[in-house]
């Protein structure tokens, strides 16, 4: 898997999924 996935979970990269992707992510992982 990408390791933006990966940082995501561990926080690093999280801050910028939950901030910039947060609403779209978060979404697409209810949807899905």
């Amino acid at each position: 898997g990408p390791p933006r996935l990966v940082a995501g979970d561990a926080g690093e990269q999280g801050r910028v999924w939950r901030g910039r992707h947060g609403q779209r992510h978060a979404r697409s992982r209810r949807w899905r």
